[in-house]
């Protein structure tokens, strides 16, 4: 597997499938910014990002353009709600940081009937009867040796 800077740490097919999903009008948001922040930067409309750990927020903070915002918090009921406040409904959100479980929830209730919300490192053993509660994934791409697995949840 070849390192790529400019990849998102993701699933390779999960990469493919989010290039299809995310264009010029889509609206993201992003828990837990890095990587992911600049390659969906480049494909959407905006991006708003979340991020808990202050020396990366600072880093991320320093590398983003105009059309992303990166939002700071470290308590809990503020990393999860935050994105929310101020966005105009999302298309894709993406569950890459901490809190995934309240983020996934949250989300899922927020959303709108055909958005997307995408949880990476779904195949975490804590997640299994969590996650029954929801309907099963849409998509689910893993890596050929179980690091990187990301499901796509489409809202009914």
């Amino acid at each position: 597997m070849i390192c790529d800077p400019d990849r998102p740490s993701l699933a390779f097919g999960s990469i493919r499938f989010l290039r299809e999903l995310v264009g010029p009008e889509s609206i993201v948001i992003e828990y837990g910014a890095g990587r992911s922040t600049f390659w969906l930067a480049k494909r959407a409309r905006q991006v708003v990002s979340v991020e808990s750990d202050p020396a990366w927020y600072g880093f991320v903070q320093s590398k983003i353009k105009n059309k992303e915002t990166i939002l700071y918090k470290q308590n809990s009921r503020d990393y999860v709600s935050s994105p929310f406040r101020g966005t105009q409904d999302p298309h894709i959100i993406l569950v890459d940081g901490k809190y995934r479980k309240e983020c996934f929830a949250h989300a899922w209730n927020k959303i709108k009937p055909g958005s997307w919300v995408v949880l990476d490192d779904a195949n975490r053993e804590e997640y299994r009867s969590w996650l029954a509660k929801y309907p099963p994934p849409t998509k689910c791409f893993e890596d050929l040796f179980g690091v990187f697995c990301t499901h796509f949840y489409l809202k009914p």
